[in-house]
């Protein structure tokens, strides 16, 4: 029975915290509670119900750096007609790491690929930050991320997240985290 309760006891504090405590670390969640503020109005085109932030602007959909640090700002509702974001408060409800793996068949790479003696991979870390304001209710979430080549690939450090947010986001973090 001690055995089993000494065991248990090594597995609870193992699994205690699946993150670093630094917001430095690419392990650090953005903590729930925390707030997320938009400082000037934004606006979403018209058949869109999201936009890309990358160096603090917002880009087209395929005029970002996908292997650089980017957020897509979401809304729960497509309109045909552009809608605006008011500047706001947004409380962070829940945030998830999302991971895509990208196979990358390029000619003559194929062998590569099945006998393992090369690697064109690419792979997606992201944080998924749903967000809530009463005022504001249609805003959903922003997912912020890179790929990058497989072996280099990791979350971005709320740092990153903030130099990505550049002036149109102030990130503050809940006590809690």
């Amino acid at each position: 029975m001690r055995l089993i309760l000494a065991i248990s006891l090594v597995f609870l504090t193992a699994c205690q915290s699946w993150h670093d405590s630094s917001e430095n670390s690419p392990f650090y969640p953005i903590p729930v509670g925390s707030r997320l503020i938009l400082k000037q109005p934004l606006s979403i085109p018209a058949d869109r119900a999201s936009v890309y932030i990358q160096r603090g602007q917002i880009v087209p959909y395929n005029g970002r750096d996908t292997y650089y640090a980017n957020c897509k700002f979401e809304l729960n509702t497509l309109k045909p007609v552009a809608q605006t974001v008011d500047p706001d408060e947004f409380t962070v409800s829940k945030v998830t790491q999302y991971i895509r793996l990208n196979q990358l068949y390029e000619p003559g790479q194929m062998y590569a690929q099945i006998s393992g003696k090369g690697d064109v991979s690419s792979k997606l870390y992201a944080w998924i930050i749903y967000l809530r304001s009463s005022r504001q209710p249609d805003v959903l979430r922003m997912t912020c991320g890179r790929w990058d080549y497989r072996g280099a690939a990791r979350q971005l450090a709320i740092q990153e997240i903030r130099d990505t947010l550049g002036n149109l986001f102030t990130l503050q973090l809940s006590a809690g985290g």
